[in-house]
C-alpha cells in the first residue's frame, strides 16, 4: 500500500538541520528510485559588537624557570644533573633565559603602555593576551611588530579575508592584496576577523571554545620564538559584557609544547649573550647541547614554575588546553586529585597533537595542591610539570546590602552544599544603626544559576526578621542568591543584596 501511494502521488521526505541545511528525498510517480536534492539553509546571523585589541610582537628575555627551583621536588635546579642540563648556563649551555619574540597586549595604538596582566591571567606565561569574543562579534587587532624579524598574526577558527589571514603562500592572490601576511620590523597592520556561528561552539560543545593565533611568516621559527596566543569564543547570548562565558568562575589556558630553541631565529644571539661564545665556538654536534635547548614547557615554564593555577573548591573551572610543535609534541595532560568533563565524558587526562585545542570543565571538590603534567615519560623528565591548587571554600555567609539603614545577612546551614542535599537558606534582616534584627520585612528571594532563574519566592512577609527557606540544589557550580526587600514596617523600602553559593557534587571520593 505504501509503494502504491508513492507511485500515485509521490512523497517528499525532508530531513533538516539548522547547521547543515536541508536534504530532500523526492520519490516520483512510476518510480521506486529516490532523487536527493540538497538545499543549503541560510545560517543564523548574529549582530554583536566590535572588540579591539592592541597587540605587539616584542623582544623579551624569557626565563623558563624564574624561581631557580624544581618546584615539584623543592630542590634547586642546579643540584640535579638532569634539571641542570635544561637550566644552567655555561661555555656551551644557554641555560634557562632566552631572548624570544612574544605577543604582548597594550592599552592603545601608541604601544607605549603595556596592558597589565592581572593575577587571573598570570599563568599565561609566554602566551599572548587572551582574545575573548562572542558569536556575532567582530575582532579588530591593531598590531605592531617590534621584533627584528617579520611577524604576523594568523588566527584559527574565525572568519577572515586574504588581507587578514596573516600567512604568505602561493595562493594566486597578489601580495598587494595581502598586507597582513608579513609585517616588517617596525611595521603596523590592523587585522579584522568576524565571528560567525561556525566560529563558535558547536551543538555538543560547552558555552565557549578555544582557538589559537600565531605568527605564520615562517611558522616553525616564529612559533619557536614564542609567537602564539589564545582566542576564546563564547556562544551567542552566553557571554558576559567582556566576552567571557557566563557561569564560569575561572578560566585557564595551558599550552603544552617543546620549545626548540635551536630553531629559534635568535639562536646565535642567545649563544653570544648567555654563553659568551660565538656560534662557531659551540659544539653544535653535541647531543647534550641540542637537548639542553629543548624546553618541555607548560606556557613557557618548566619544572613546576608555572604560576597562578589557583582556584576555589566547588566552583566551575574551565580549562582550555592546546598543543604545538613537531612530531615529539604528542602530549597527555593529566590532573591529579580532581576530574573533568569533556564531550560529556569524565576523565583526568586528555590527548593533544600539535595545534590541538580542547576544552574541559572541572568542578574541583578535592582541596590541596596537585600535580598537573604531561604523562609522556621523557616529557616529565624534561620538566613538563606544574602544580595547581584548590583552596577551601568556606561556604556562603556574610552580610551585604545596598542601603544605609538595613543590612541583609545570609548563610547556609551546611558550609559546602552538595547536589541533592537538603539545604536551609537563612536570611536575617538587620537594622544598621542598632545592629539588631529588623522586624516586619517584606521580601523576595530568587536563586539564579548564570542567567537562568532556578527558584523564586513570591513577595513574602516576616514578622520576626529572620527566615529559613528549604532548598535542594540540583546541579554543581555557582549560584547567586538575590534577596530583595520591598518594605519595612509596612512602609515602602527598596533594598537588594546578592550572595554566591558554590555547590559541589554529592559524589564523594573513596
Amino acid at each position: 500500500m505504501i509503494s502504491k501511494t508513492i507511485i500515485m502521488f509521490g512523497i517528499i521526505i525532508v530531513l533538516s538541520s539548522a547547521l547543515t541545511g536541508v536534504v530532500v528525498y523526492h520519490f516520483t510517480a512510476n518510480s521506486n528510485q529516490a532523487t536527493m536534492i540538497t538545499k543549503t539553509a541560510t545560517p543564523t546571523v548574529f549582530q554583536g559588537v566590535t572588540r579591539t585589541y592592541y597587540i605587539a610582537s616584542d623582544e623579551v628575555k624569557w626565563n623558563y624557570a624564574p624561581t631557580g627551583m624544581n618546584v615539584i621536588t623543592g630542590k634547586p635546579l642546579a643540584n640535579d644533573s638532569v634539571t641542570a642540563l635544561y637550566t644552567q648556563n655555561g661555555v656551551d649551555r644557554i641555560g634557562s633565559v632566552y631572548l624570544k619574540c612574544l605577543y604582548r597586549g597594550y592599552t592603545d595604538d601608541t604601544f607605549t603602555t603595556l596592558q597589565p596582566r592581572t593575577a587571573q591571567w598570570e599563568h599565561l606565561g609566554v602566551l599572548g593576551p587572551v582574545i575573548h569574543a562572542e558569536v556575532g562579534d567582530t575582532i579588530k587587532v591593531v598590531f605592531k611588530n617590534d621584533c627584528r624579524i617579520p611577524t604576523s598574526i594568523h588566527p584559527h577558527g574565525v572568519l577572515y579575508d586574504k588581507a587578514s589571514e596573516g600567512a604568505p603562500y602561493n595562493d594566486g592572490v597578489p601580495d598587494s592584496e595581502k598586507p597582513g601576511e608579513a609585517i616588517p620590523p617596525g611595521g603596523n597592520f590592523t587585522y579584522v576577523w568576524n565571528v560567525p556561528e561556525r566560529a563558535g561552539p558547536g551543538p555538543h560543545d560547552p558555552s565557549s571554545i578555544l582557538w589559537m593565533y600565531h605568527s605564520h611568516v615562517n611558522e616553525i621559527t616564529d612559533t619557536s620564538a614564542g609567537l602564539v596566543g589564545p582566542i576564546i569564543i563564547t556562544r551567542n547570548g552566553e557571554a558576559n559584557p567582556d566576552g567571557t562565558p557566563k557561569g564560569v568562575d575561572r578560566e585557564f589556558v595551558t599550552l603544552f609544547t617543546i620549545f626548540n630553541e635551536t630553531r629559534s631565529p635568535y639562536l646565535a644571539d642567545n649563544i653570544k649573550t648567555f654563553t659568551g661564545e660565538d656560534m662557531s665556538q659551540v659544539n653544535m654536534t653535541d647531543p647534550n647541547f641540542w637537548e639542553s635547548n629543548l624546553k618541555y614547557s607548560i606556557n613557557g615554564y618548566i619544572f613546576g614554575n608555572t604560576p597562578g593555577l589557583d582556584m576555589k573548591q566547588n566552583t566551575h573551572v574551565r580549562w582550555y588546553v592546546a598543543g604545538m610543535g613537531g612530531e615529539s609534541d604528542i602530549h597527555s595532560p593529566h590532573w591529579h586529585g580532581n576530574t573533568l568533563l569533556i564531550d560529556g565524558m569524565r576523565t583526568d587526562m586528555v590527548e593533544l597533537l600539535p595545534m590541538s585545542m580542547k576544552v574541559l570543565d572541572m568542578y574541583p571538590d578535592n582541596v590541596g595542591t596537585w600535580l598537573f603534567h604531561c604523562h609522556v615519560n621523557d616529557h616529565m623528565q624534561g620538566g613538563m610539570l606544574a602544580l595547581y591548587t584548590v583552596e577551601k571554600n568556606n561556604g556562603t555567609q556574610g552580610t551585604n546590602s545596598s542601603g544605609e539603614n538595613l543590612k541583609i545577612g545570609f548563610s547556609t546551614d551546611v558550609a559546602n552544599p552538595t547536589t541533592g542535599q537538603p539545604t536551609q537558606l537563612k536570611v536575617d534582616f538587620i537594622n544598621t544603626p542598632t545592629n539588631s534584627i529588623e522586624e516586619h520585612v517584606d521580601y523576595k528571594v530568587t536563586v539564579m544559576k548564570g542567567t537562568t532563574q532556578v527558584y523564586s519566592t513570591s513577595l513574602l512577609h516576616t514578622a520576626d526578621g529572620s527566615v529559613t527557606i528549604p532548598y535542594q540544589f540540583q546541579d554543581v557550580g555557582s549560584y547567586q542568591v538575590v534577596v530583595e526587600v520591598d518594605g519595612i514596617w509596612f512602609m515602602p523600602v527598596s533594598e537588594t543584596a546578592e550572595f554566591q553559593i558554590n555547590v559541589a557534587s554529592s559524589y564523594k571520593l573513596m
